[in-house]
Parts: structure tokens; sequence; C-alpha cells
């Protein structure tokens, strides 16, 4: 602990263990000034966040100095730390790096991230070099050569409210696959002015199912589009919705009111083709053959629909309202034109 001038503290060669993690680095504390100055610089050469995150989902008991923050129907945010009064009064300028940022599902390779908040105004930076995906421990050969991340936001926070007015998040290659999502939220506390506008694409539609950690086998390429925003409280519509796999397509809208006592979803979805054999399993061994159905010796074939009931319990929690057209529409069974 160093203070070179009045009123400014350094901490150098600052040290901190959180199980196989380490992180090094310098914090200054400047109160020299109208608004005190935290700043550091961190740097970690391995960081397993993941491992932090389970051994507090194992936790039995919430830790002491710990506040809720509920909103209406019941849902409320994670439980944070209550951060003390200097910190809340205080202009924040921190530097952080780390060498590998283990996340549950991915590996950050080569993070670089800057964080700086000036009285209510607040900008979060993140850049990394590339991305590569866990697999039971492992990384997977399908994501290791994606390209990096590039992370930007920008708000305010007014008390206990927070606004995010920009938001940019660029992940992946267009090689292989890529991630944009950009919007920005009005009020991140009570989920309210909502504005978002995603897109996921790649070459190869088999890293989509990794990815989701389907087994599902569809051949070409994918894209997947969308907005989503909330015109009302509890309201939100996905417009512009456009979805690509392979040669099936899907494009509409959709919206759901969440203000009644049974949520109520409205959609109009369109296709010029829409084959759903390979994700409706009708059997315990997998999809149906292609081939068509047996004819037997009396010159009448198997049955076209099956005997199964289908599972309609879904419709019970809520209202639907749906129409949807397709110039062919492909099941296991049977197909249906225009």
């Amino acid at each position: 602990l160093k203070t070179p001038v009045k009123e400014k503290f350094r901490f150098d060669s600052f040290k901190l263990t959180l199980q196989d993690s380490r992180i090094t680095g310098n914090i200054e504390y400047d109160a020299g000034r109208k608004r005190p100055l935290i700043s550091t610089s961190l740097k970690s050469d391995r960081f397993d966040l993941s491992a932090l995150l389970r051994s507090d989902a194992k936790a039995d008991q919430p830790k002491a100095d710990m506040k809720d923050r509920p909103t209406d129907k019941g849902f409320s945010f994670p439980k944070w730390p209550a951060p003390p009064a200097f910190i809340v009064d205080s202009d924040i300028r921190i530097q952080a790096s780390a060498g590998v940022l283990m996340l549950p599902r991915f590996v950050i390779n080569e993070l670089t991230s800057a964080i700086d908040c000036s009285g209510r105004d607040f900008t979060i930076t993140a850049n990394s070099l590339s991305v590569s995906g866990i697999e039971a421990g492992q990384q997977i050969p399908y994501v290791s050569d994606l390209e990096g991340i590039e992370f930007l936001a920008t708000g305010a926070v007014t008390g206990d409210s927070l606004t995010v007015d920009t938001f940019k998040l660029h992940a992946g290659s267009n090689e292989v696959l890529v991630a944009d999502l950009e919007g920005s939220i009005a009020d991140v506390a009570n989920q309210q002015g909502i504005d978002f506008r995603f897109m996921l694409r790649g070459q190869d539609s088999a890293y989509l199912w990794k990815f989701l950690e389907q087994d599902i086998t569809v051949e070409g390429p994918f894209s997947i589009s969308g907005r989503i925003f909330d015109p009302r409280e509890r309201n939100y519509d996905f417009s512009e919705l456009s979805l690509v796999i392979g040669d099936s397509d899907l494009s509409g809208q959709l919206k759901i009111d969440l203000t009644g006592q049974r949520p109520r979803v409205e959609g109009r979805l369109s296709a010029n083709h829409l084959d759903l054999r390979p994700y409706l399993k009708t059997t315990a061994e997998g999809n149906l053959p292609e081939t068509p159905p047996a004819v037997t010796t009396t010159g009448r074939s198997k049955k076209v629909f099956s005997s199964e009931l289908f599972d309609l319990s879904a419709l019970e929690t809520g209202d639907l309202n749906f129409n949807f057209e397709a110039g062919t529409l492909m099941l296991p069974r049977w197909s249906a034109q225009a």
C-alpha cells in the first residue's frame, strides 16, 4: 500500500485467489477529487467463472448483505451484494484481461475489457481473440476456430434504475458461425422499453445442432434473424422473423401478451417450403424412413395418420391464435401443398 500524494492510495502487487482462479494487478483510490476515482488494472492467466457459478448455486443459505429486487408476477432478480456507499459515490475505471476465461459452455481466449463509470453514465467494452466450446471438459473442434467477441454497452444508472442506451454484441466468423445482437433497454430492472435485433447464421447447419445440443441431421446453410420489442408493459412482439435451415424457410411475426390470467400468443407465419420430418420423431428408434407406406395384400396402404394421441396439455396453459401458410409442408407420414 502506497500514498504517492495526499488523499491518494495505491495497492500494488495485488493478488486474489478464488478456487483455481488467480487475479493480479493494482488498485488506486483517489479521494482528492470532487467525485473520488477508483481505477484498477487487473490480469488473470486463467479465470474459471463456471466453477464459481457452480459453487454459488450449491449455497444453501443466502449470503449476508444481500438484497432482492422483486418485480410483479413473482419474478425477482438474482441476489446481488449491496455495494458500499463509497463505491456508489465514486467514478470507476477498470481495465481487465484474461488469457482464458472459462464460462459454463464456452472458453473465451485472450479477453480484454474496460469499464468506465463517470457520474451516472457507464461504458463497457470487451474484445477477444477467439471462442472455443466445452463438452465434458474438452474443447469442441467445431467451434475451436471461431473468431472472437466484440462487445459494447453504454447507459446510465439512476437510483435502482438501469438504462442501456446501446448494446452491441458480435461473435464468431462468417466462415463458420456468426451471431449479432444489437438494441437497447429503457428500464432493465422492470424489463421495459426492450428493443433488440438478433441474427445467427452459418454455412453448415451441423454447427447449429451442436450448439443447441440436438441430435438432428439437416445439411446446408442456416440463418435466423428478427426483432423483439415490448410495445406495452408485459407485451412482447417478435417481428421480421426469418428462419432458413437447409431447403426449409419460415417467416412472420409473434405477439405474446402476459397481462391476463392466461398468457396469450398470436402469430402469423408463412413458408415456401417447410420440411419437418427431421425434427419430428414418432418412434423410439428415430425418424421414419422416407420410403412410401408399404402396401398390403389387399391393396390398401397402412395407416397414414398415427394412432398415437397428440399431447395437447400445453394448450391448457394459455390462449393461442395462429395463422400459418405454406407452399409445401412435409411431415413424417404425409405432405401438403398450398
